[in-house]
């Protein structure tokens, strides 16, 4: 049964998130009926929700020896996040759609998200599967695996690794370098490129 931790009333907190997911399963859910963000684990005493000036902030806080079943822990935010900023180092994040910028860092595990205005990720060992980003995309591979279903803006470089990314480019400057590993392109119809 999940133990739910207790926030401090953060009314000034920005509806950022800033998520540290090493080793355990994150899940994000928007759920408008909460008054404030709520985090709830199989397990008790390993994460912590805390209200920041930069944001909500998730992170694993201590492990317990004797207990080997996964942690698995949903963060329920009564927002739309604004921004988020996450680095993942095993286990695997899910995210709902964002409305503004997504950083991620993933160097081992697994990042699902749904739609963001921007991304900015770094790929140096596991996999990010993002659904749609309207704006900027800044992608880095260097081992593992990037795929980005539905995007306007293509600035990547890939060292390692699969970039799998399907968009739209109608204007601007777009950017592909491939020193190592696979990039593949899919253009929707209505791409303008020269």
């Amino acid at each position: 049964r999940p133990v739910l931790r207790p926030v401090a009333d953060a009314s000034d907190t920005p509806p950022d998130l800033r998520l540290k997911v090493s080793g355990y399963s994150l899940t994000v859910l928007h759920d408008s009926a909460l008054s404030q963000p709520r985090l709830s684990a199989n397990r008790e005493g390993e994460l912590s929700l805390t209200a920041t000036p930069d944001g909500w902030q998730v992170r694993r806080i201590q492990r317990h020896s004797g207990d080997h079943s996964p942690l698995k822990a949903i963060l329920s935010v009564p927002f739309v996040p604004r921004n988020v900023a996450t680095q993942v180092e095993g286990g695997s994040l899910t995210l709902p759609d964002v409305g503004g910028e997504v950083r991620a860092e993933v160097n081992g595990g697994h990042v699902r998200m749904g739609s963001a205005a921007g991304l900015q990720a770094d790929v140096n060992g596991g996999n990010l599967n993002a659904a749609e980003i309207h704006g900027p995309a800044h992608l880095t591979v260097n081992g593992g695996n990037l795929t980005l279903e539905r995007a306007a803006s293509l600035n990547a470089s890939v060292n390692g690794g699969n970039l799998r990314w399907a968009g739209q480019l109608t204007q601007g400057d777009h950017h592909l370098e491939v020193n190592a590993g696979n990039a593949t392109l899919h253009l929707l119809p209505g791409s303008q490129v020269h």
